[in-house]
């Protein structure tokens, strides 16, 4: 009798060691990476606050923003992700709120990468959530060798985070560009470009967030700001960042219809070796709840919770798998009629925009060839 219950054990471990990598190896095949702008997403605690545009954003009370914790919560545990970078946010204090809501309500283990930014007109800063697990490394990139030449600006909202997935190292930063300069967002985009230079060749290299820029996909230019960052203003294409939006059917990432978060990836994570980019998606569902809100003022914490949105920006997830691994593409959500009639208007907007500036550039040569003719 005691050999056979020591046979039953040897048997039970044996299927434990058999088993148990196996399947650590089946949930390595993929790297799901997100990046979400949270809109304003600030405590009721405003004694930490110094400017007046960050109080008066800032949740109007602990019920409130207990409820942003939680549906925020519920949204990340249904993107799953490996690590997700997060714009928009308070602090580290807020985005350990969401960790902890993961671990108690979803039984997902999240740790938490921050270091203070430098925006004190906003108070904004940028973070990361990253499963339990995976060796990381956080920090701010050292703008010293820039100061004092105006040609380039300090990302006052961004953060780098060095991780290890598949036994591969990848390099993430993810940023928040400024979005009421356009000349300073250039400045920006030349820093950030100089910061990874280096890198986009030889590295797993992953830039992402909110890059503020009012450009669709098509219509980047080498000299825009997210031409700079991509890297067309060499003439190789070797040392192009990839704009995962190329693999998307539709590209906006913010209710107002425009493509404002991007992931970009260099050279190595598009080829047919180690981790490479297999697909990519905007969750909108996951942001927009009932009616869109359309509020330029912020958070509407004055409507119902199921009616109001968890941020203007909609998450977008990109997933990455092992060269061989099948992944099977998402199908793109389909859009409703009251989102397509939007898409167009919008794109009457934009095409009566151009017509009007043709007009009025058309009236100038005019002038000018009636100066020449007098």
């Amino acid at each position: 009798m005691r050999n056979f219950i020591v046979k039953i054990i040897l048997l039970f471990v044996i299927v434990i060691i058999a088993v148990g990598p196996a399947t650590a190896s089946a949930q390595e095949e993929t790297f799901r990476l997100a990046t979400w702008n949270l809109e304003w997403f600030f405590d009721q605690d405003t004694s930490d606050n110094t400017s007046s545009l960050s109080e008066q954003q800032s949740a109007p009370d602990q019920n409130e923003f207990n409820e942003r914790v939680d549906t925020f919560a519920d949204a990340i545990a249904e993107i799953n992700p490996t690590i997700i970078a997060l714009q928009e946010i308070e602090n580290g204090k807020v985005v350990q709120d969401i960790a902890d809501r993961l671990q108690e309500k979803h039984n997902l283990a999240y740790e938490v990468a921050f270091v203070q930014g430098r925006d004190t007109f906003t108070e904004q800063d940028v973070a990361y959530l990253i499963k339990q697990g995976i060796p990381f490394n956080a920090s701010r990139l050292d703008f010293t060798q820039f100061v004092g030449n105006h040609d380039f600006k300090d990302l006052s909202k961004h953060l780098k985070l060095e991780v290890t997935v598949n036994g591969e190292e990848i390099t993430l930063v993810t940023i928040h560009l400024i979005s009421s300069s356009p000349p300073d967002r250039l400045r920006q985009a030349k820093t950030l470009r100089t910061w990874t230079e280096a890198m986009v060749s030889t590295d797993n290299l992953i830039i992402l967030g909110d890059f503020n820029t009012g450009l669709r996909f098509q219509e980047v230019t080498l000299d825009s700001d997210l031409g700079i960052i991509r890297g067309f203003q060499t003439s190789a294409t070797s040392d192009d960042l990839f704009d995962a939006h190329q693999m998307l059917n539709s590209r906006e990432t913010h209710v107002s219809g425009k493509e404002l978060d991007h992931i970009l990836v260099s050279p190595l994570l598009t080829d047919d070796s180690g981790l490479a980019l297999a697909s990519v998606e905007t969750r909108r569902e996951l942001a927009i709840r009932g009616t869109e809100d359309n509020s330029s003022d912020g958070v509407a914490y004055s409507l119902p919770p199921t009616e109001q949105d968890l941020s203007d920006h909609f998450p977008v997830v990109a997933t990455f798998s092992m060269a061989g691994a099948p992944t099977a593409t998402p199908e793109p959500t389909p859009l409703t009629n009251e989102e397509k009639r939007a898409l167009l208007l919008e794109k009457i907007t934009h095409i009566e925009n151009e017509i009007t500036g043709l007009i009025e550039e058309l009236q100038q040569i005019k002038a000018l060839l009636r100066d020449l003719d007098n």
